[in-house]
């Protein structure tokens, strides 16, 4: 299912419309059903359940791919040492979180 399918193009994070960006990507994931390998609630199977640990695989690239393409190019490198979905989401809050105009805007 494509971000158009969804209904909805989400804005590039470009490092300072983080909020912005964050409340677009969650609501894509969540419509997929993915906003778990973000938030922490869908884990990794043990390695011994092999067709659930093929599903996850698959869903955490599907995760991985949507963030990569959300964000500009100049920011992806940021989460060049990032294996899981979850450690790129958080890496993106930890380095722009706090420095979104968007956030500032709200306050």
């Amino acid at each position: 299912m494509s971000d158009k399918e969804v209904g909805m193009e989400i804005v590039k994070l470009e490092g300072t419309n983080y909020s912005t960006w964050k409340f677009e990507v969650e609501i894509a994931l969540e419509a997929k059903d993915l906003l778990g390998f973000v938030n922490g609630t869908i884990v990794k199977p043990d390695e011994d359940k092999i067709t659930e640990l093929k599903a996850y695989g698959q869903k955490s690239a599907q995760v991985k791919m949507i963030i990569l393409s959300t964000i500009a190019q100049n920011l992806r490198r940021n989460l060049y040492n990032c294996s899981t979905a979850k450690e790129m989401w958080d890496k993106l809050k930890d380095l722009y979180g706090d420095a979104s105009e968007d956030a500032a805007q709200t306050a």
